[in-house]
Formats: structure tokens, sequence, C-alpha cells
């Protein structure tokens, strides 16, 4: 009896540890995408392209 138990405890075990591991990338994927490297618009004319003849 006791070794089904440290068996079954094995996979309950792996299991946790699998969801924690699917969970902890999805926070880092989301957190570095908000505070590192999303991207967004900033609308100003500055960086419009101008017609070289213009000038």
């Amino acid at each position: 009896m006791k070794a089904a138990w440290g068996v079954a405890y094995k996979v309950a075990c792996g299991v946790c540890l699998v969801w924690l591991a699917v969970v902890l990338g999805v926070a880092v994927h989301y957190g570095w995408r908000a505070l590192v490297a999303d991207t967004f618009v900033i609308p100003s004319d500055s960086m419009s392209p101008t017609n070289v003849n213009d000038l």
C-alpha cells in the first residue's frame, strides 16, 4: 500500500511541476512583452518621410 502512495505522490509532483513551469513561462512571456519588448506607435510627424525635391 505504501508503494502505491509513493507512485501517486511522484506523479502528482510531476504534474504540479509541469503546471508551475507553464504558468511561469506564460508570466515571463507577458511580463517581457509588457515591460520590455512591446511595440507601440507614437503619433508624431518628426519621423515622416520627406520629399528630397522640396529641400
